[in-house]
């Protein structure tokens, strides 16, 4: 949810440096998507709700600048980071951003996303503590042992069984189809559930 707000928000104010106003369709056809580029007056069909292209630059204006916890000179190598640890669909990537936001500093991830990367994350797969906390949702001895501290993200099961299936359906930022609920009964690739608990 997060990026797709940030990302309307830089595409709106970008068009509107441009002196592009939104197309706004008729009701009757708002349900059609305006594939963008084919009316050379508008970039985007502001129709398609959460639905965005990834950006090329991070459209993200911070608080401050971000940076690193530590220079690479001062990084204690055998110090271990502090884990952000949820099921997936709980907020994490949200929590993140929030943190960047308050602290001014990266938090990184086991993973390597590259819609995250290119989006506000740049310490994307960074997994040392250079970062104020590292995402992630294994779990373990193998994946405990990576981290000095944990901070246990939790969510309404509900909620985030239905927000997982929702990324596994149309990524971070947007939603599942109708048609895919009714393919696959909403049930997640592997299960949700079970996962959770």
């Amino acid at each position: 949810v997060i990026l797709s707000a940030v990302s309307l928000h830089g595409f709106k104010k970008a068009n509107y440096e441009q002196g592009i106003k939104p197309s706004i369709p008729d009701r009757a056809v708002s349900h059609q998507r305006v594939q963008p580029g084919r009316d050379p007056k508008y970039n985007f069909d502001y129709s398609a709700g959460a639905f965005r292209p990834v950006l090329k630059k991070s459209k993200i204006q911070w608080c401050s600048e971000l940076q690193y916890m530590h220079p690479d000179e001062d990084l204690e190598l055998d110090k271990k980071p502090v884990a952000l640890v949820s099921f997936p669909g709980s907020g994490n990537t949200w929590l993140r951003y929030l943190l960047q936001q308050a602290t001014g500093y990266y938090t990184g991830s086991v993973y390597k996303d590259y819609g995250l990367l290119k989006n506000g994350f740049p310490a994307e797969s960074i997994t040392n503590n250079s970062v104020l906390v590292v995402k992630t949702h294994e779990w373990g001895t193998n994946a405990r042992n990576m981290f000095s501290k944990a901070i246990l993200l939790v969510r309404s099961p509900e909620k985030a069984i239905h927000a997982e299936f929702n990324r596994q359906s149309g990524g971070h930022i947007g939603f599942a189809s109708p048609d895919r609920y009714r393919r696959t009964n909403g049930k997640c690739e592997f299960s949700c559930l079970n996962n959770y608990l």
